[in-house]
């Protein structure tokens, strides 16, 4: 007996190494990313990713780190959900562009740079909120991660009140401590979100929130940097008063 739910139309189901590695693919190339840089953004080898683009299938933590970078929750390709069914390659494709179309209901894209100097961090303060992603540091250099957050939440707080130069000397400071997390493996980047909503994601007559948003990278392999140029944030985050922090705390 078969443990699969079925339903008129599909059914309940993990989806198949197949279906995998196709939204994976047109994930990846949505977001504008080569191969490589998603890679090594995910810590593993180009060969790997490629294999599971192919559908060859691949170990759950690898997906489970995939669906993360791709800005989905880390089961998403591991947990049971209702497929729909498809009995040729029209309906695959439709099943596809359905996944897809899932991720930008429940996502939008920010673009983000890195901090070449200060006067960068100081465009980030005196917003209405911080966003920080550190969904790809690493357990040993959390502490330092949260420190940076914590210095961009006060003195994003304290920028409105105080004399510009006093904040560009409190940019300097947090500058240095980004290049502190760098040094650690990592690749910082970021910028002002213009519409972080309040209320709910869903609701009409939203406000919406200017904010700062940093994210952390890893460092990829050899001298380029192929670290993304834009960041997928869930909709679902950006309620309330502002200071929800995007992925893993």
């Amino acid at each position: 007996m078969s443990d699969n739910v079925y339903g008129i139309n599909g059914e309940f189901r993990r989806p198949t190494p197949r279906e995998i590695g196709a939204f994976i693919r047109d994930c990846r190339e949505r977001m504008g990313l080569k191969r490589l840089a998603l890679a090594a953004e995910v810590g593993i080898s180009e060969k790997t990713l490629e294999r599971a683009e192919s559908g060859e299938g691949v170990s759950e933590d690898s997906c489970r780190r995939i669906a993360v970078a791709l800005g989905l929750k880390p089961e998403s390709f591991t947990d049971e959900m209702f497929i729909p069914s498809a009995t040729s390659a029209e309906e695959f494709r439709q099943n596809e562009l359905r996944l897809r179309q899932e991720l930008e209901r429940t996502h939008f894209v920010a673009s983000v740079h890195e901090f070449r100097s200060a006067r960068d961090v100081l465009a980030l303060f005196g917003t209405q909120a911080f966003l920080g992603d550190g969904s790809n540091v690493a357990d040993e250099h959390l502490q330092q991660f949260t420190a940076l957050k914590v210095s961009m939440s006060e003195w994003n707080d304290l920028a409105l009140d105080i004399p510009e130069t006093e904040s560009l000397a409190a940019a300097e400071v947090v500058l240095k401590d980004m290049r502190t997390l760098e040094a650690l493996g990592y690749v910082l980047k970021g910028s002002v979100v213009e519409r972080y909503v309040t209320g709910g994601p869903f609701q009409v007559g939203q406000a919406l929130w200017r904010c700062s948003l940093v994210v952390a990278f890893k460092k990829p392999k050899g001298t380029k940097d192929t670290t993304p140029s834009e960041a997928w944030l869930p909709k679902e985050m950006l309620t309330d008063f502002g200071m929800r922090l995007v992925g893993n705390q």
